[in-house]
């Protein structure tokens, strides 16, 4: 993963650099990033094929380099690949919903308080859920993106060590990073197991 000083070459070339340096630095976040993203996204949104996952991956790099925004320093470009990778692909999702004239979750009413009874129903609550999840997770790595991200890599089965040189940090702080970003977590998704 990058090191402390790699990512201040990174940042410096991104906000200072010329055209050609800073598309130079586009590309090693490509290569550094490509990977965790796709992860990522594949977790976040398990509906998505593999190709549909890549697809955003690339978007949101091309985002990258074509964006006028900047990372604040060098420690928040990590949060700062994730956020846009994560707004491209809510983007795409929204225009998706627009063409095919899909009414988002939110948008669905039932005439009366309870849907209708059918042997589905099990399956829609269960649906309700992950879905409620799913929204309570975007708000989250919305506000949250790198203890979203740590948390995502968790449950995607890296290794401490592996996230660790992501989130550059010891061993013993990621483990201890990850299990406070889940009690950070907790509120934004607790009401949804009530259901």
């Amino acid at each position: 993963m990058l090191s402390q000083l790699e990512k201040e070459a990174i940042f410096h070339k991104l906000v200072n650099g010329s055209a050609i340096e800073k598309n130079s630095a586009i590309q090693l976040i490509y290569e550094e990033f490509q990977p965790v993203m796709y992860k990522k996204l594949r977790y976040q949104y398990q509906y998505l094929s593999e190709s549909e996952a890549q697809d955003i991956v690339q978007d949101a790099f091309l985002k990258l380099a074509t964006t006028t925004s900047q990372p604040k320093s060098a420690e928040s470009l990590v949060s700062w690949v994730i956020t846009i990778a994560e707004n491209t692909a809510l983007d795409l999702f929204k225009r998706a919903y627009k063409k095919y004239e899909i009414p988002l979750p939110e948008e669905t009413d039932f005439s009366d308080d309870d849907p209708p009874a059918s042997p589905g129903n099990a399956l829609a609550t269960e649906f309700d859920v992950q879905d409620c999840v799913s929204k309570g997770l975007i708000v989250f790595s919305q506000k949250f993106p790198q203890n979203a991200a740590a948390i995502s890599m968790s449950l995607d089965n890296m290794a401490i060590v592996e996230i660790a040189e992501v989130i550059s940090r010891t061993e013993a702080a990621t483990k201890q990073y990850i299990y406070e970003s889940k009690k950070k977590l907790a509120p934004y998704i607790e009401h949804c197991l009530e259901k």
